[in-house]
């Protein structure tokens, strides 16, 4: 779900039908075979080297109405794409964005979600598992078309038979090009019953810990929540 306010885009991290329900329950949740081919790829990609990735987020677990925001660093200059999946199965491009269509990004220095990609993120219901996967290579890619004009960020419902198809071929795509990733899985309250089910995050180099502080520029010129 997406909302709109003063010109910034509202991220809401959605309930996890799946980890939430009883198991008579669940059996009533279903993803498509394309869907689920795209969480295998995701899981089963092998992200390279040639890029260091730090990203990370205040902590594992949110409470609702707490505000999310994740910091992250590359080693050198390059493009990077921003995935969100929430447990409703719905995916989210995050950056880029409307607001920052520009997917070039410069090494060494610290991003912020809010701060810089104006993307303001808040936890409005409970249970939930997101996944959030990070990727970028010195070349452009594109996991995703955007009309911007239309939409402030990129959305693929997971009934979407067409937009699965095509994420899924860009990321095969994807494996035959440099490029370099890490993801980050944060809860929401006291999630039960996730086991074994995959849920999309490809393969994670850094802890998440990584939320250092950023220059005072980049504060001054973010717009109050």
């Amino acid at each position: 779900m997406c909302q709109k306010g003063t010109g910034l885009l509202v991220i809401v991290l959605l309930v996890c039908n799946v980890c939430v329900l009883t198991k008579a329950q669940e059996e009533k949740v279903e993803f498509s075979p394309t869907y689920l081919k795209v969480i295998d790829k995701l899981e089963s990609l092998t992200p390279g080297h040639s890029i260091d990735i730090k990203m990370g987020i205040q902590k594992e677990r949110y409470k609702i109405g707490e505000p999310f925001e994740m910091r992250f660093q590359v080693s050198q200059d390059c493009y990077c794409t921003l995935m969100h999946i929430d447990s409703t199965g719905r995916i989210d491009f995050l950056i880029p964005n409307r607001w920052r269509p520009e997917p070039k990004i410069e090494g060494k220095r610290v991003y912020s979600t809010w701060h810089d990609f104006k993307l303001n993120i808040s936890v409005v219901r409970p249970l939930t598992v997101d996944v959030f996967n990070f990727f970028c290579s010195p070349r452009k890619f594109d996991l995703f078309e955007a009309d911007w004009q239309k939409e402030e960020v990129s959305q693929i419902a997971q009934n979407d038979e067409t937009r699965l198809t095509q994420l899924l071929n860009r990321l095969d795509q994807l494996q035959t090009i440099e490029w370099s990733g890490n993801s980050i899985v944060i809860m929401t309250g006291t999630v039960r019953g996730v086991g074994s089910r995959k849920i999309g995050a490809i393969p994670s180099t850094e802890s998440g810990d990584f939320f250092p502080p950023l220059d005072s520029e980049q504060i001054e010129q973010t717009p109050t929540k």
